[in-house]
């Protein structure tokens, strides 16, 4: 029985990415998991190098440090949540609650959110070594982690409220150098997995990044201010995080984003269960897709299904 890796397969041919033909040479393929069991943990996105090194982001606050106004009901969640403006705002709304007795103390900053590298070091084809490339994303407002990519020999590293890059000076595979390109995503709490994401390489050489209505309030590093905590978009900036742009807004959930030969930019954006359905938006810059997270909480969702 042959052992093929179906991915990289799939990335190598050329003539099935372009008529979409299965292979049928009579080989038996087998797939098989690359990681074996308890090597990650609640794996929310990956990415390769050009090593072969798999950078895998984790989350330990999803559901636990980092939840939505669905749960938060009983401390009129979703009237609090309306009223924030940055993510301040809602680290004030953190401590009131612990100071009122209704989290631990801790509660909001004992879990975290991490980026593992994982490896095949003996070339047999599976993975067989992963550590802690850059970990500790703990802080109260903090999370949840959803997108990463490696550039230029640097790790980008999307976790609410920042876009992080993170690099291994020394190349012992773990990064001492961190920082904070921009910060001032996920305003609100509104929806579990609303969050930071969709990180990828655009044809101009700016990263592009995608974030959820749980909007943003956003200070870029030559002061432009970008506002909009009711609702979701798409960024883009220079490697270094200047030149920091809201490209497209509007969305409710914009997860992945994907270029074509072209240039011309996609993501898919969920529906408000409410009747309307997902869909996949051309990503056009300075257009306006119209949803603002406000009308959430109205019956039939308001004028968005009028």
């Amino acid at each position: 029985m042959m052992l093929v890796h179906l991915l990289a397969s799939l990335l190598a041919s050329s003539s099935l990415a372009q008529d979409h033909r299965l292979v049928d040479d009579g080989a038996t393929r087998e797939v098989v998991p690359w990681t074996s069991p308890g090597m990650i943990q609640s794996p929310v996105a990956f990415t390769i190098d050009r090593f072969g090194r798999v950078y895998v982001v984790e989350s330990d606050r999803a559901g636990n440090a980092v939840s939505d106004t669905r749960q938060l009901g009983h401390l009129n969640g979703v009237e609090e949540d309306l009223l924030l403006k940055t993510v301040e705002d809602r680290r004030v709304l953190i401590r009131r609650w612990v100071e009122g007795g209704h989290f631990d103390s801790d509660f909001f900053t004992r879990t975290e959110d991490r980026v593992r590298m994982v490896q095949d070091t003996d070339g047999d084809g599976l993975a067989d070594e992963q550590h802690v490339f850059a970990g500790g994303f703990n802080d109260e407002v903090d999370g949840i982690a959803a997108g990463v990519l490696v550039h230029d020999g640097k790790v980008y590293f999307t976790n609410i409220p920042s876009l992080w890059v993170l690099e291994d000076e020394d190349g012992d595979g773990v990064a001492e150098r961190r920082e904070s390109l921009s910060y001032g995503y996920g305003v609100r709490w509104c929806f579990y997995g609303h969050d930071l994401h969709g990180l990828v390489l655009g044809p101009d050489g700016r990263i592009y990044f995608s974030m959820g209505d749980r909007g943003f309030n956003v200070t870029t590093k030559e002061g432009r201010h970008l506002f909009g905590p009711d609702r979701g978009g798409v960024f883009r900036c220079w490697p270094d995080g200047s030149g920091m742009e809201l490209f497209h807004v509007g969305l409710r959930n914009p997860q992945e984003l994907a270029f074509d030969t072209w240039g011309n930019l996609y993501t898919g954006d969920n529906n408000c269960d409410s009747g309307d359905r997902a869909r996949v938006v051309h990503v056009l810059e300075g257009a306006d897709s119209g949803w603002r997270q406000d009308v959430q909480s109205l019956p039939s969702r308001g004028p968005w299904n009028r």
